[in-house]
Order: C-alpha cells, then sequence, then structure tokens
C-alpha cells in the first residue's frame, strides 16, 4: 500500500502573475449567447475552412520557432496553464500552444504518451504495433512540464489541483508522492473511461479496448489462448468453447477489432495452426440495439453487416445483464458461452471529472433558474470554458457544449484542443476569467475571438476483408456515403497520413506492408 504522504505546497508567487480571480460564492447562471457569427458547434463550413487555413499559418509559424529554440522562453507575467490529460485534446492543444506567451504549461498524466486510438484495434492483433502509434508526450512539446501521476481533486477558490503519483488513474504508485500544482488556467481534457452499465463481473472477466495497455493484454491472452487449445489434453467441445471470442458492442471498436480478428484469423492463424483449429475458432458480436454503427447511414449498416457474414456471427437485441467465468448472461434469459470476451461498449466518466461536477453542483444550489447540469460531462461555452468555475475550461469527452452536444470522437476533441491552444496564444488574460464580465473573448488588441465550430470531416470504420465504410458530411442535410475496397483505400491512407509525426506514418506505413506480405507477428513474450 502507498504511504501517505503530506502535500507539497509550491511556493507562492506575486498577485500580478495570476488571472484576476472571482471571490463570489454566489452560484452563476450560464453565460449569455454571444452575437457572434459562427457560435454554435457547427457553423458555415466556407467560413470555418478559410479560419483554419489562416490558423495554420500561425500553427506552422509557432511550430518552427520552436524547432530552432534551444532554451525555453516564458512570460512571468502571463498565466500558468496546467493540462489534465494526454488525450486527443490534450496532445493537440500543447502542438499548438505558444509557450512563450505564458508563464508555464504543465501536464498531469498517469500516461506520458499519446497514442492514435483509431488503430488500437490494429494493434490488438499485430497489424499494427504498438510504438507506431505513440508519441511521448515530452517529444510532443518539449517545452512543456510533465508530472506522471493523475488529478484527484480541484480546489477552484485557491487555483490548485491535487495530484498523487501514478501510471493509472486510481491506482497509486507505491510509496507514492501527493503535491499540488497552483494555477490560473486549468484545462480538463481527461477523456472518458470505459462503462460496464453496472454488469460489475465484466472488470473481472472481460477484456477492454480503451488503452494500450487493454490491447496489449487481449493480444497476450488471444496467442496464450491459441497455444493451450493446441495441446493433446482437451476435446472438441473443450476446444470450440476455449476458442470461442465474444464481442460486446457494435460501433466502431467492436465491428472493427471483429474484422480484424476475422483477417488474422484467416490470413494468419490458418497457415501456421492448421484449417482444423482455426475451424473451430468463432467470433460473436453481441449488440444490444437492432443495428452496427448507428452512427452511420442505414446503407451503411447494412453493407456492415453483410460483411460480416460467414465470419462474425452478430446477435441484435443482445443487452448483457451479468457475465461469469465462462458465459455472457443475456436480458432476454438466454446465455452466450465464451472463451475470451472482449467489452468494447460504454464510456464513463472519470473520478476528477465527476469531482468538478460535485463542484459546479454546490455553487449552483439555491439558483432555481439554473439548467439541469449533466451527470457525465463538464458543461462548456463556445470557448470551452467550464460554465460555473471561473479559469476552468474542458475539451473532448469529457466536456459537453451547451450551444449543442457534439460526438465523443477523436476529431472533435483534437480540433477542441487545438481552437484553444490558439485561444490561449491569442486572448486577453483578463477575459478569460469571468464569463459574466466577459461572455465573449477577446484578442490583446481588442478583437472578438471567433468562437469554436467543428467542421465535420467524416467517420470511418473497418469491416476486415479489405472492406471499409466511410460516411463524409457532403451538405448539412446530405451524407456522402462509400462502402467496400474503395472505402478501404481511403481508411488506409487518412490514417496513415493523419499519424501526428513523420516517424509514425513511416513505422504505421512499413507496418501495413509488413503485415500483408510477411503476416502478422504470432510470437509471444
Amino acid at each position: 500500500m502507498a504511504a501517505a504522504v503530506a502535500f507539497v505546497v509550491a511556493p507562492s508567487v506575486s498577485p500580478a502573475a495570476r488571472l484576476p480571480v472571482n471571490r463570489r460564492t454566489a452560484p452563476r447562471r450560464p453565460p449569455p449567447r454571444a452575437s457572434v457569427r459562427g457560435n454554435t458547434p457547427r457553423a458555415n463550413n466556407l467560413q470555418v475552412v478559410l479560419d483554419r487555413l489562416s490558423d495554420t499559418l500561425l500553427d506552422a509559424r509557432i511550430h518552427y520557432s520552436r524547432l530552432f529554440s534551444s532554451e525555453s522562453v516564458s512570460n512571468v507575467d502571463a498565466p500558468r496553464v496546467v493540462i489534465l490529460g494526454t488525450g486527443w485534446a490534450a496532445h493537440s492543444l500543447i502542438k499548438i500552444i505558444d509557450h512563450t506567451r505564458l508563464r508555464s504549461v504543465t501536464i498531469v498524466s498517469p500516461r506520458n504518451f499519446f497514442f492514435f486510438t483509431p488503430l488500437l484495434t490494429a494493434t490488438a492483433v499485430g497489424t499494427v504495433e504498438f510504438r507506431s502509434i505513440v508519441e511521448p508526450i515530452r517529444k510532443a512539446n518539449p517545452f512543456v512540464n510533465y508530472y506522471e501521476a493523475y488529478a484527484v481533486d480541484v480546489d477552484p477558490h485557491n487555483k490548485l489541483v491535487h495530484c498523487v503519483q501514478g501510471r493509472r488513474e486510481n491506482e497509486p504508485a507505491p510509496n507514492a508522492s501527493r503535491f499540488q500544482l497552483p494555477y490560473d488556467v486549468l484545462v480538463v481534457a481527461t477523456g472518458e473511461k470505459t462503462t460496464t452499465f453496472g454488469v460489475d463481473a465484466a472488470d473481472q472477466y472481460a477484456y477492454f479496448l480503451k488503452e494500450i495497455s487493454d490491447a496489449r493484454l487481449l493480444r497476450s491472452k488471444i496467442l496464450d489462448t491459441l497455444e493451450r487449445a493446441m495441446l493433446p489434453v482437451w476435446t472438441e467441445e473443450q476446444r470450440r468453447h476455449m476458442l470461442h471470442i465474444v464481442v460486446v458492442g457494435g460501433g466502431p471498436t467492436g465491428c472493427e477489432f471483429a474484422g480484424e480478428l476475422s483477417d488474422f484469423v484467416q490470413n494468419d492463424l490458418a497457415p501456421r495452426y492448421g484449417k482444423r483449429l482455426v475451424s473451430e475458432i468463432r467470433v460473436t458480436l453481441l449488440q444490444s440495439g437492432k443495428s452496427l454503427l448507428t452512427q452511420f447511414e442505414t446503407s451503411l449498416q447494412q453493407l456492415a453487416l453483410k460483411s460480416f457474414r460467414d465470419r462474425v456471427n452478430v446477435q441484435f437485441d443482445a443487452r448483457v445483464t451479468d457475465v461469469t467465468d465462462s458465459q455472457v448472461l443475456l436480458q432476454d434469459g438466454s446465455s452466450v458461452d465464451y472463451g475470451i470476451l472482449v467489452w468494447a461498449a460504454g464510456n464513463g466518466t472519470r473520478p476528477i471529472v465527476s469531482t468538478l461536477l460535485r463542484s459546479i453542483e454546490q455553487l449552483r444550489q439555491g439558483d432555481e433558474s439554473a439548467p439541469p447540469l449533466s451527470r457525465r460531462k463538464l458543461p462548456v461555452d463556445s470557448w470551452m470554458r467550464v460554465v460555473g468555475l471561473d479559469n476552468v475550461f474542458a475539451l473532448g469527452d469529457c466536456a459537453q457544449m451547451i450551444d449543442g452536444a457534439l460526438p465523443s470522437t477523436a476529431q472533435v476533441a483534437g480540433q477542441q484542443g487545438a481552437f484553444l491552444g490558439r485561444l490561449l496564444t491569442k486572448a486577453e488574460p483578463r477575459s478569460l476569467s469571468d464569463m459574466d464580465q466577459a461572455p465573449v473573448l477577446k484578442d490583446s488588441g481588442g478583437k472578438a475571438i471567433r468562437p469554436f465550430s467543428f467542421l465535420s470531416l467524416g467517420i470511418m470504420a473497418y469491416l476486415g476483408n479489405d472492406r471499409a465504410v466511410v460516411q463524409v458530411e457532403a451538405t448539412p442535410t446530405k451524407n456522402l456515403a462509400i462502402g467496400g475496397r474503395v472505402a478501404y483505400a481511403l481508411w488506409r491512407s487518412v490514417y496513415a497520413v493523419k499519424q501526428v509525426d513523420v516517424r509514425n506514418r513511416i513505422l504505421v506505413l512499413f507496418d501495413y506492408f509488413k503485415s500483408r506480405v510477411y503476416g502478422r507477428d504470432i510470437s509471444r513474450f
């Protein structure tokens, strides 16, 4: 057990170095909607594209000036920024942020790297190697401070973040150190965790696909099960039970893993383990609803189901109520035997977000006019400021815009992170602190900063057997739907190009080539 250690308080700084603090304790109403064009989450696409082109020039200037800088230069009179998380939103933020305009930028996260989540399912079967989709946070921006820890509490009145050393959330390191970080601007970008919808036994028996460590455990389990199944001690019935892989969740993660797994079985296991053993491997996908990939158009949902025919057994209306060490129990009273259970359904709130939601609720007590508060996500305005907390921003899956909810995708989180990076570079510090007094953010020249607008670039999912589905928003009322091999070529090329670094692009392309020509690696380490 970790020993209790007293909190270490950072030395105080002069009041001039801090942003103004709102000392009022009375609850506040959400800020009025700004009368600035584009204050809704989805603004005119042409205007957003023009804005993004302009932003790209600013991003390039900051990036190249950072490349040729040998030491960190900071503004001692500017705010101190603390960022919680190293996911899509946080990574995009630190890639864009201009550290020379701030006093300091500090990241707190139990994970010291960013990884490209859309290819996580591919790593679980060896199509792509784990390190090919990873970028260390210290490499993403060498001028930010990083602490391998997780936040357990936030004191919004004194502007302090309470942290505990550890490599996994709620799992302190041995003899873990506890410390406090003062902030002037706090950015919450912790994302969400996997939820099992009250099926507590799933935490004990199922494998998940949320982190790199989850994919490594799952890959090891699959290979271990194959080697065990080869032993001449099992009956045919025992072997079939052992080799039955059940996937819970018919969203993009569940479907992509089922597709990758079917490729792995047909293309790599059959030549190495023999057709007899491979014929006993079964993949079952359990979906609680009546269709797969509910984010996609009906035609693409049907294409996904057709693609799984003869490769993946799909069961609809299969709501899981309990799990044992060998069975999945369904709401209709039936059960499904399994050898490996993969849980790819549902997102839940992280503890630090729940803590902040309780803080907001306490500040709102007595204000009957306040709108209902989400139990899962932090409410944010059009500039990603948390409604009810001064100097706190929230990004990505842990945030919900009060002007209209956006999908919980890497695309949204990445755009929000880049937006906030530019905002902190441009904004006049005083306007960051109080939404009542500054409902519209302004830059140092007094010009209003455009609020966040999401530009949808489409969604895609791999189905296995060199098939994929791609959906692009052609107009506000019509989507362009692409399926099959053409969609697969787009899926492969887009995910290779969208890697965050040249090194990652090269490694991913090489992994594609290697797995296609030489097959996936089945070695166990």
